[in-house]
């Protein structure tokens, strides 16, 4: 045992005893003490130390500090280590660790003991951060010693403290090489407690690990992988770990299969939407290029093609060396037989990423996807010019008349027990289970939808037995029928070109047909030349179809060509139809075969989808400029309304015052006359004492009768007549209105605009008619009661002279004074009291009308909110189109390069299939 492990035990004791009986250890150490003391240069440091780690042992930490404090050799810093540790047992924590860090040494050993004391101690103190500092430090300062590292690795793991423990476990595989410690490491990614830490950080550990196993780098780099691959630091792991591969010897005699399937997978993440094209740019070579290195040749065709695929759109990105190894290896990979399933994904991906755009993939494009899928049957495109016998050729070969004519529209006929339809179109699918008459369907009137087809189940024993569905087009008449033709291609398993004996393949038929070839370069193409039964004889018929035939092989290799007539047997023809629908039937290379449709669609898909941002923004300013003109639109019919209001209003108040005005000045004119009128009432005999009185009364009686007989019924008939002439007015006011409603709901193509009209306010105003002209009762008019002058002299004349009898002269003052006064005050007077409802009336009328017509104008306003928030809405998403485009039209880019690498595979497994036949 080396002196240093007895000092780390406190056996120190053991080296001064020597071969001493150590019975009794302190009798003797203390014999030594007394000894050493006698000499002239005693060294008493060694003995008191020895002593002090005796008394330690026997728990007499207070001696043990006594001895050890006294120690002055070399020995000192040993001695200051177990004073703290003297502290540490007697619970004095505080001095234990001033102990502990007062203590200097540079010894390896001591100092590790000291760290991991003070580890120690602040695991007991629940000091997490301190702990953490000194099993660090200790680790640091000898990681050999003892456990000490195994003690590091429980205490982070028992505390969750996982970013210490992977830098515990990443530092010891590096310094020591264990694979136990990758293998640890391994199992940290795997439960994912490195997800926060940047890539590069496990690049240099990586590089050690693949110099002492490739395997086990295969498995920790496909777990870091993992760990990332949703994670923020996905671009920056790939960016890492491709800069690691290419500094690595990766000329291996075993080929990393599970992380080549992960650059497969990254590839068509990368490339799907996920990530912008200026993000992955500079990742995606270095990705490609490490991608056919890790990947043995004859699994590698993903890893070529997409190579070569993104070589072809980024040209100069990637090595020349690497892409013509790629070039000349690409050939001898083995067939992928997961072409369909990969298409597919990146149909899927396709479709997602679009609707995330907010753009919709057209319901015909998904139902082609559909079809495809389908394994079941195969579909012949039946194809050629206008009026050749096209449908004559179908009805013959089903055995039914279903066409009467030339087919006018697109029509898959299928197989199935009872007859359904599917009308298939851009926009949807309309299906039908119940077709009760197949016939019309078959002969309907040319469709207006372009581009549409009409799927047909019907029953036929043909079409079941050979397993086969026959898609009959209109005939070519120009280049827009061609192009309809075109679009379904990619349903087409077969095309079958039929041709008229009279003038076989003309070089309209051979143009026609070379555009539908280079559509589908792999689609297998024959040929039926029909109305046979219009050549003279069978000889001339046969160099006909001899001649056509060879004409067509200059373009067509490998074809076949049927000689067909629909009235009578042509020897062959039925053995060789059966031949084709043998052939079409046939399930060899099914997956692969509709894999290479399936690419077609996609691309048809793409195309489909740059045309809609095209029309989406356009579709945007179309509705930025037409939301516009129904603003101003709007607008100027709520000023027509206001004005309409303003002018209602006028005429109808204005009529409405004139009636009243009426009134009034019949009263002013009427009341002063019938009051002087009261003057009859007197005469001679009148006793003038009381005459004022009677004559008062009876004034009032009058005016109340005038009002009542004759103010009254005229005024509420004027009303009832004004309230029918308004209604005019609001009615005519009304149709007005209903005809703007109207042109507006023409304009929006639905009902937006419906105005609501309050003519309650007709019943309203009848009501306060009503109430204003039955039973007016006034109050008692004081006309000769006043206190003026000449009133005052009358009654008191009336006294006087009824007194001394001069009633002859009192009689004519009277009747004087009652023929000659104006009575104006009291005709004022009266007038206000009466006509005081009828001006709070006339008050009301205009508001009214407001609320007539209040309804309309909250309406247009409502309009104009919405269509301004609709230009809004449409200028937010218009200016976001224009901000960033690249970020749409560099997605599409991507997903081409996806699509051109399953097109390099798709040619890469047509010519290994061609070699092998």
């Amino acid at each position: 045992m080396t002196i240093e492990n007895h000092l780390s035990k406190k056996t120190y004791y053991e080296t001064l005893l020597e071969d001493r009986n150590s019975e009794d250890i302190v009798r003797i150490l203390g014999n030594m003490f007394q000894e050493e003391n006698m000499k002239e240069l005693a060294d008493l440091s060694y003995i008191r130390f020895a002593q002090g780690e005796v008394y330690f042992h026997y728990h007499d930490y207070e001696a043990a500090v006594f001895k050890w404090e006294n120690i002055s050799n070399e020995l000192q810093p040993w001695a200051r280590k177990n004073v703290g540790d003297a502290y540490f047992e007697l619970g004095l924590l505080p001095d234990a660790i001033d102990t502990y860090k007062s203590t200097k040494t540079d010894q390896l050993i001591l100092q590790t003991e000291i760290s991991l004391k003070l580890f120690e101690i602040y695991i007991k103190e629940n000091n997490q951060e301190k702990a953490v500092d000194y099993i660090k430090q200790a680790v640091s300062i000898n990681p050999d010693y003892q456990d000490i590292t195994d003690v590091a690795r429980a205490f982070f793991e028992q505390n969750g403290d996982w970013k210490h423990a992977v830098e515990l476990a990443l530092n010891e595989a590096v310094r020591t090489g264990a694979v136990d410690w990758f293998d640890k490491l391994h199992s940290y990614v795997s439960e994912g407690h490195t997800e926060a830490i940047a890539p590069e950080y496990f690049s240099y550990g990586l590089e050690v690990l693949y110099g002492l196993d490739a395997k086990r780098f295969e498995d920790l780099t496909a777990a870091l992988w993992r760990s990332y691959h949703q994670g923020p630091f996905f671009l920056q792991w790939m960016k890492s770990l491709n800069q690691l591969l290419q500094t690595l010897d990766l000329n291996l005699s075993s080929y990393w299969r599970e992380l080549s399937g992960l650059y497969q997978t990254a590839f068509m993440e990368l490339a799907g939407g996920r990530f912008e094209l200026k993000e992955i740019r500079e990742i995606m070579p270095e990705l490609l290029t490490n991608w056919a290195a890790i990947t043995e040749r004859k699994q590698a065709l993903a890893a070529y093609s997409a190579l070569l695929a993104w070589n072809e759109f980024f040209p100069e990105s990637i090595k020349p060396g690497d892409i013509q190894r790629a070039e000349n290896q690409i050939w001898d990979c083995a067939k992928n037989a997961d072409l369909l399933d990969d298409s597919l994904h990146l149909f899927d991906s396709l479709v997602a990423w679009a609707s995330k755009q907010d753009v919709e993939v057209s319901a015909k494009l998904r139902w082609f996807v559909e079809e495809i899928l389908d394994l079941s049957k195969q579909n012949i495109l039946v194809a050629g010019v206008n009026d050749i016998g096209k449908s004559s050729f179908i009805n013959t070969v089903l055995k039914q008349d279903l066409f009467d004519g030339p087919t006018r529209n697109t029509i898959r006929l299928k197989d199935g027990e009872r007859p359904q339809l599917t009308f298939v179109s851009e926009r949807d699918l309309h299906s039908e289970t119940i077709v009760p008459d197949v016939y019309a369907v078959l002969n309907r009137p040319e469709s207006a939808g372009a581009k549409s087809l009409t799927d047909l189940a019907i029953p036929s024993e043909v079409l079941g037995k050979n397993r086969i569905a026959i898609i009959d087009t209109p005939g070519f008449r120009g280049r827009k029928d061609e192009q309809e033709v075109i679009e379904f291609l990619p349903l087409a398993d077969c095309l079958l070109f039929v041709l008229d004996a009279e003038d076989p393949f003309t070089d309209q038929e051979r143009d026609i047909l070379l555009k539908m070839t280079e559509q589908s370069p792999y689609l297998p193409v024959a040929f039926v030349i029909t109305k046979l039964d219009t050549i003279y004889n069978k000889k001339e018929a046969k160099r006909i179809v001899d001649e056509t035939y060879n004409r067509i092989l200059e373009y067509v290799p490998n074809t076949q060509v049927i000689a067909f007539s629909s009235k009578y047997d042509i020897d062959g023809q039925d053995q060789a139809i059966e031949s084709l629908f043998r052939a079409i039937s046939s399930t060899d290379n099914q997956a692969e075969k509709r894999a290479g449709k399936m690419l077609q669609v996609i691309r048809k898909t793409i195309t489909f989808l740059l045309e809609s941002r095209v029309e989406k923004k356009n579709k945007y300013k179309q509705g930025i400029a037409w939301n516009q003109d129904m603003v101003k639109k709007l607008t100027a019919s709520i000023n027509h309304v206001q004005d309409l209001e303003a002018e209602r209003s006028e005429k109808i108040c204005k009529d409405y015052h004139m009636i009243k005005e009426d009134m009034k000045a019949s009263m002013i004119k009427d009341i002063p006359e019938m009051l002087k009128g009261c003057s009859e009432l007197l005469n001679e005999d009148s006793d003038f004492r009381k005459v004022h009185l009677q004559l008062n009364n009876e004034m009032n009686i009058r005016i109340q009768t005038y009002i009542d007989e004759k103010i009254l019924p005229k005024y509420y008939h004027e009303m009832e007549e004004w309230i029918l002439r308004s209604k005019d007015e609001l009615m005519l006011t009304k149709q007005e209105l209903d005809e703007m409603a109207g042109s507006f709901n023409s304009l929006y193509g639905e009902q937006k605009v419906s105005f609501a009209y309050d003519f309650r306010i007709l019943n309203d105003w009848q009501r306060d008619m009503n109430r204003m002209t039955s039973g007016v009762r006034l109050e008692e008019e004081n006309i000769l009661l006043r206190h003026t002058p000449s009133q005052f002299i009358l009654k008191s004349a009336g006294k006087l002279f009824n007194a001394i009898a001069q009633k002859n002269m009192l009689y004519n003052q009277y009747k004087k004074f009652i023929e000659n006064e104006s009575y104006t005050e009291t005709t004022n007077n009266i007038v206000s009291k009466f006509m005081l409802p009828f001006e709070v009336f006339e008050k009301a009328i205009e508001r009214d009308l407001h609320l007539f017509f209040k309804p309309p104008v909250d309406i247009l306003n409502g309009r104009v909110e919405e269509a301004h928030a609709q230009i809004r809405e449409k200028e937010e998403l218009l200016a976001l189109m224009k901000e960033n485009p690249e970020v749409y039209h560099d997605a599409i880019r991507l997903f081409e390069v996806r699509l051109r690498q399953y097109e390099w595979m798709m040619s890469a497994v047509k010519e290994i299939s061609y070699i092998a036949q």
